[in-house]
């Protein structure tokens, strides 16, 4: 690609008076105009996802049948399916990993999507889940769609489908394909891996069968963003594109505050756990708000298993009012800070962290069967917590931590004896391979240091603060194990460290106040602050003079 033209789509994309979808219309429009834009009539069969698709999640199988239904329910709008398709040629540098990463994706469908066959050229963008479930159509898939399982003993089928709907438009789409936006490997290539994404978010701001992202999309999209940013307001900025989640700072902050560490590993768990039992229920503000804010309290631990654990069995719940889980309530959450359960929460985050470090020592939780018993392992202990055990799908009521311990060992000694191989991928792990899928790294979240920073969040590197009886101004420079260290720099501008143990940094505010300075002394002469010293006194002097003169008179 020409550098002019490189040049001007950067500039679009870094324009910040502009919206994601003005954005993405100028960059392809002007693709379009120098020939790397084209339109195409493309069978679903050579069609692969994107590898940077959901950011990394790829697609849903669930949602891509219900996708499907519901378009056939409706009655299949071809124009509406090709407005929103786009796809981009797969190119030799996106060859390798697109097909490691559909390969994850059919392994971990189990039958739900097509299988690759190796002829796939095209890799999608827009309209990723139709053009999947149209492919898993022609390839007679199976299916756990509650009405579309009932038709053909549990497998899709074209025709029976085209037969149930009438739907001429359907079986059209499956016989003959459909028209794509084609953008060119070099364009997918040069312009850079921000651009696939910005695609992907705008097509599917105005998707051809709408679906309200959740809190675990969110996350998933903030770090996948954080990752490529390292600023998590510029990933919250990002993920609005697509994502507008009116609470998105809540997902936000528990993104930055409780999600394992570099890489997110625990958001990444909850992604696979979320595709591994095909649940979209949202968790809801409040719920959301209560996850992410409450203080526990503790000086030593900012509970990041217990957090997920509430998020997973909410995640999970049977009960549901508009699409917002209703197992657990914010209270459900709140009461854990009380001082009567204190020993009871530490004791269940401390059962939980063994028994992830055990799955991670036995390389389970990089497969589904490892990740589904540590998710009803969590289940359990969130439900036996806020004493609604055997409220949810599994009936027995646990009445200890020991017990629920016991299920746990005694699920994977099963496991172990039933030679199980381990082989299917969780859900999402290849694109969560960032070095934390396997090796979950909680330092970042338990440390003294971490844990201050997030009970004394307005500390911010460079701030300025005051000390209570302390008129120096304090400049934050880093958080550690036992003190918050900040420097003070006197009037001559020499630096002393000061070291604020972690008990006392309430006591530090904020300041707008600028440190003060010796002038130079040439600032002093351009300023001729001496002249006008010498005028005032001269001033004060004759003030002087002429009261004691009126003082006299007076007297007299």
């Amino acid at each position: 690609m020409e550098a002019a033209l490189l040049a001007k789509i950067h500039s679009i994309k870094e324009s910040t008076g502009l919206s994601i979808n003005t954005k993405t219309s100028q960059i392809l429009e002007m693709l379009q105009h120098s020939g790397h834009l084209y339109t195409q009539v493309i069978k679903a069969p050579l069609m692969l996802v994107h590898p940077v698709n959901r950011c990394g999640m790829l697609i849903n199988s669930f949602d891509s049948h219900e996708k499907g239904w519901r378009a056939l329910s409706v009655g299949f709008d071809v124009a509406q399916l090709e407005g929103n398709s786009i796809c981009t040629e797969l190119s030799h540098t996106l060859k390798a990993e697109a097909f490691k990463a559909n390969e994850a994706l059919v392994t971990q469908a189990e039958g739900r999507l097509a299988p690759c066959s190796g002829k796939e050229r095209f890799c999608s963008l827009g309209s990723s889940h139709m053009s999947q479930f149209v492919k898993a159509c022609l390839a007679g898939a199976k299916t756990d769609h509650e009405d579309m399982a009932q038709l053909n003993s549990g497998y899709l089928s074209v025709d029976i489908l085209g037969t149930k709907f009438k739907d001429h438009a359907f079986q059209k789409v499956c016989n003959d394909g459909w028209t794509w936006k084609v953008i060119s490997a070099a364009a997918a290539d040069e312009i850079g891996a921000w651009f696939p994404t910005m695609v992907q978010a705008a097509a599917n701001s105005s998707n051809f069968v709408a679906k309200v992202a959740n809190e675990i999309e969110v996350a998933m999209s903030l770090a996948y963003h954080y990752d490529q940013c390292k600023s998590m307001e510029v990933a919250i900025e990002t993920t609005k594109w697509s994502m507008p989640l009116p609470y998105i700072k809540a997902v936000g902050h528990y993104t930055a505050n409780f999600a394992g560490g570099e890489g997110f590993p625990l958001i990444r768990y909850m992604s696979d756990v979320s595709k591994a039992f095909n649940s979209s229920l949202l968790m809801g503000a409040e719920f959301m708000d209560s996850l992410a804010f409450t203080q526990m309290k503790d000086s030593t631990c900012t509970y990041p298993l217990l957090r997920t654990a509430f998020w997973i069995s909410n995640m999970l719940s049977t009960k549901q009012q508009d699409g917002i889980a209703k197992q657990l309530v914010k209270s459900d959450f709140e009461k854990m800070k009380s001082p009567a359960n204190k020993d009871l929460v530490k004791s269940a985050e401390s059962l939980m962290k063994m028994c992830l470090e055990l799955l991670q020592n036995l390389g389970w939780m990089h497969q589904k069967r490892g990740i589904s018993i540590f998710a009803r392992m969590q289940i359990r202990t969130a439900r036996f917590l806020c004493k609604k055990s055997g409220k949810g799908r599994e009936s027995h009521v646990f009445k200890s931590l020991h017990e629920i311990q016991e299920a746990f060992t005694k699920e994977i000694d099963n496991a172990k004896a039933h030679g199980e191989s381990f082989q299917g991928q969780a859900p999402g792990s290849e694109a969560s391979s960032s070095g934390a899928a396997g090796s979950t790294d909680l330092k970042d979240t338990s440390s003294p240091a971490s844990i201050a920073m997030h009970q004394y969040p307005w500390l911010k590197a460079n701030g300025k603060y005051l000390k209570k009886d302390c008129s120096d101004i304090h400049v934050f420079m880093h958080m550690d194990d036992t003190d918050g260290v900040f420097t003070v720099t006197d009037v001559w501008g020499k630096g002393e460290t000061v070291r604020v143990p972690h008990k006392d940094l309430k006591f530090m505010k904020a300041t707008s106040k600028e440190i003060p300075i010796m002038l130079d002394s040439s600032i002093i002469h351009r300023m001729q602050i001496a002249a006008n010293l010498t005028d005032e006194i001269e001033k004060a002097n004759a003030f002087l003079k002429l009261h004691t003169s009126f003082q006299e008179l007076l007297d007299m």
